[in-house]
């Protein structure tokens, strides 16, 4: 057998124990009967690893697309088994997340617990497709859903009452939001949070768990699907830009698109760009990614037939009309902005993280000023905390987008573009 074993950061700094860690790949051998045995773990340990069944290859810390170098190596091999030994997954999960991304018909996850857990259901999951398919939905509990409100409504009544029942509204501040991205990659995370246990938000629940419109709490791993699959339902378009593109998702499911010769996908967060172009890569698919703020696009008049944000706007802070402004300048036909605001489908902790957040508002004054024809409705899928509304915005004429496009304001979730496929 040919047998690969991750061992995680989060075991060896817990460990602090070598022996422990050989013991572990000794008993793999002695299971599994491998032939060979492929080792990636922290290089603090690599000296108790000689062996010649063992090929030991050391990191200083993991990362799922800085680690590449390592990991990537195998992505041909076809291994009898992956093994991945860990503590927690939501610790684990750029680990997790790698062994996902290579070969085998058997992965499993150890944890120092004891517990064990098979990591090929993690891959519908984390594993992007970009084939054409419905959004998926998975149904969560109702005792669950009335925790999970119960539990945001309490962070948001404790932010009220500590401030003496007056919100100080926070300035979004560009730079600062733009220094939070630049400092690492956020790839990996950004994949975990697709799944319903690798991640963990402040509320102790994964960032893929949204209320779904017309329904109520669900977890769907397809949020960034459900967008590309409403931009694909545009007609006669064949270019799109996405601004704040972040790690590229919507840029990846778009490409399944045969009308779109063109798809270029901006951050201002030069990380952002390296992880996205990175992610299009791994995936063969042919997409540009180029850093260059939001306010300052460095395309031509009319380059695209559409554009779009997601969650992006938000933070553009003073920059908002100069923002909006450039995309008026460089779409042609149709904008698409999926972002947070009070002004519509508001929820009373959304009022305090928008506010406390300095995400940007006042879309609707500006829209007016700039004498742009917009129309709004609502997502297929909001956070409870940071609902979201999608503004679309005409630039061909003067016509009413709800008119000129009429097939993306059904508000029947049963008809959202692409189809829905309501799994549990």
């Amino acid at each position: 057998m040919n047998v690969l074993v991750i061992f995680t950061n989060s075991l060896s700094k817990q460990t602090q124990n070598t022996s422990l860690l050989r013991s572990l790949a000794d008993q793999i051998i002695s299971q599994t009967s491998a032939r060979v045995i492929n080792v990636i773990g922290p290089k603090s340990v690599q000296s108790s690893f000689q062996n010649n069944q063992i090929y030991y290859q050391s990191y200083e810390s993991f990362d799922f697309e800085n680690s590449y170098e390592i990991w990537g190596q195998f992505r041909e091999t076809e291994f009898d088994m992956i093994v991945v030994c860990g503590t927690k997954m939501v610790f684990d999960y750029q680990e997790v997340i790698s062994a996902c991304y290579l070969k085998s018909e058997t992965k499993i996850y150890f944890s120092n617990e004891g517990k064990q857990f098979n990591l090929k259901d993690w891959e519908k999951y984390v594993v992007l497709d970009r084939n054409k398919l419905p959004v998926r939905i998975y149904n969560s509990d109702i005792n669950f859903e009335d925790k999970y409100i119960r539990t945001i409504n309490k962070w948001a009544s404790d932010i009220l009452t500590n401030s003496n029942y007056r919100i100080t509204e926070r300035k979004g501040n560009r730079d600062a939001n733009l220094e939070h991205y630049i400092i690492n990659s956020y790839l990996g995370l950004d994949l975990s949070m697709q799944s319903p246990d690798l991640h963990s938000d402040q509320w102790g629940i994964s960032w893929s768990y949204f209320m779904m419109l017309g329904s109520g709490l669900v977890q769907t791993p397809d949020y960034h699907r459900s967008l590309a699959n409403f931009i694909m339902a545009v007609p006669g378009i064949s270019s799109v830009l996405d601004v704040g593109c972040g790690s590229g998702f919507v840029d990846f499911y778009l490409s399944s698109d045969s009308r779109l010769n063109k798809i270029v996908g901006v951050d201002g967060a030069q990380t952002r760009v390296k992880s996205a172009d990175f992610f299009a890569k791994l995936n063969k698919c042919d997409i540009t990614f180029d850093c260059m703020q939001m306010d300052k696009l460095s395309f031509p008049d009319k380059s695209f037939d559409l554009t779009v944000t997601c969650a992006a706007l938000e933070q553009a802070g003073s920059f908002l009309p100069d923002a909006i402004k450039e995309i008026s300048r460089v779409t042609k036909k149709i904008a698409i902005l999926v972002e947070p605001s009070t002004e519509f489908y508001p929820t009373f902790p959304g009022q305090i993280n928008v506010q406390t957040r300095g995400w940007a508002q006042n879309y609707t004054p500006l829209l007016y000023q700039l004498n742009l024809p917009f129309a709004i409705r609502p997502n297929l899928f909001n956070h409870y905390y940071n609902p979201t509304s999608m503004i679309i915005i005409n630039f061909e004429n003067h016509e009413f987008p709800a008119q000129k496009y009429s097939n993306l304001f059904d508000l029947n979730p049963n008809n959202w573009p692409g189809g829905i496929n309501i799994i549990s």
